[in-house]
């Protein structure tokens, strides 16, 4: 059946799925009536009932005549003749990565649903998805050992990992850890820094300043590695001041949301101090470069007429980003551990540790101009 899409009920929609894939509405459960939904979201009963159909149409929720929207049972989702626990899928977010909120977060949720299920559900598999806290406590069903395979995201405890993952049929992604005897679908963090670095260089760019505010996190790391290593290979200047990087400060072993804008500028301002400036920044994703936006429109530098900045994001063609940058390809990379989860369950005897390396692709953007551009002395800045 075709699906209903519309912006109004996206939210609502997401949440749902978000919280039935979780556990957070458990199997059987009553959602609340179209009237209270309508309440809660602020959009009419007309609207809800186009995302609830949505819903239904998954096989993730059933309407009962006269009673109401029930949460269908994970273990009748494919036709309730499977035992429990021989098609559930589990996707393990670790806080060690992404707090909860982050997971939770369209671009972040969005491309991990649709590329695992996109492949699991074609094979008769659940998709199940949980967070699991830096108290390393397992969801039940890892407990009780009802599922038939695993993915994980985030660096993994290891006595966690050696109870709870490794009897099953398991995949990591994009935290690739050698000392794990695990397969692992990984973006290919190097390429992302070259990709970044070619594409200012056609625009005449070779002072070009690297930023990341989580240097301590395996992903900006390697980022930045790339960047350190692409800079020789490109026989571009390698420049401490342009090295904008440090680690923000936890928070009860978490890094917290970023529900204001930090300020950038005291790390901003080095590069700009004793030699010349960078003309550009090649920022971890786009919200470390919008927040470097924000730093340097204090110091009076507007982007892209005075200075240039890429960034990156989880979904080609980001509504929501004019920056130009790097996809990370997440939705690919599910898909990819999917396939491989699905042939360890198929072949359990077989036995392969690789890591798989995916591509980043490069999108333009409003964020970046040639060095040399012209523009008027009014002109729109980003």
């Amino acid at each position: 059946m075709t699906k209903r899409t519309n912006l109004s009920y996206t939210r609502l929609e997401n949440d749902l799925r978000q919280d039935i894939l979780s556990n957070r509405l458990s199997g059987g459960e009553a959602l609340p009536t179209e009237k209270e939904l309508s309440d809660q979201y602020g959009i009419s009963r007309n609207t809800v009932r186009h995302a609830l159909a949505n819903l239904v149409d998954e096989g993730l929720l059933s309407k009962v005549h006269g009673s109401g929207t029930f949460v269908v049972p994970a273990e009748e989702r494919c036709g309730g003749a499977v035992k429990r626990g021989r098609n559930q899928i589990l996707f393990l977010s670790f806080s060690s990565a992404m707090s909860e909120y982050t997971f939770r977060a369209e671009n972040t949720f969005e491309p991990i649903f649709t590329g695992l299920n996109g492949v699991l559900q074609k094979h008769g598999y659940n998709l199940m998805l949980t967070q699991v806290e830096l108290d390393w406590v397992p969801p039940q069903c890892l407990v009780d050992g009802e599922i038939a395979g695993l993915v994980f995201h985030g660096p993994a405890d290891i006595e966690f990992w050696r109870k709870y993952i490794r009897p099953f049929p398991h995949v990591g992604i994009q935290y690739h850890t050698l000392a794990l005897d695990s397969n692992f679908v990984a973006l290919d963090n190097h390429a992302f820094s070259v990709l970044g670095l070619k594409y200012l260089m056609q625009h005449g760019h070779r002072r070009i300043a690297f930023l990341t505010d989580e240097i301590e996190n395996q992903i900006s790391y390697e980022r930045y590695q790339g960047y350190l290593q692409a800079l020789r290979e490109l026989d571009l200047p390698c420049d401490e001041r342009y090295q904008l990087v440090w680690q923000r400060p936890y928070v009860n072993g978490i890094l917290p949301n970023c529900f204001e804008a930090p300020d950038y500028t005291p790390y901003l301002e080095k590069a700009f101090r004793d030699g010349p400036p960078p003309t550009a920044i090649v920022c971890v994703d786009d919200y470390r470069a919008n927040f470097a936006r924000l730093g340097l429109e204090k110091m009076g530098l507007r982007v892209p007429d005075d200075i240039s900045l890429t960034g990156s994001y989880n979904m080609p063609f980001c509504r929501n980003s004019r920056f130009a940058g790097v996809c990370t390809m997440l939705n690919p990379i599910c898909s990819e551990a999917a396939g491989m989860l699905l042939a360890q369950i198929e072949n359990p005897d077989r036995k392969l540790c690789k890591t798989v390396l995916i591509r980043p692709e490069f999108t333009t953007g409003d964020s970046v101009a040639a060095v040399n551009e012209k523009r008027p002395s009014k002109g729109k800045s980003l």
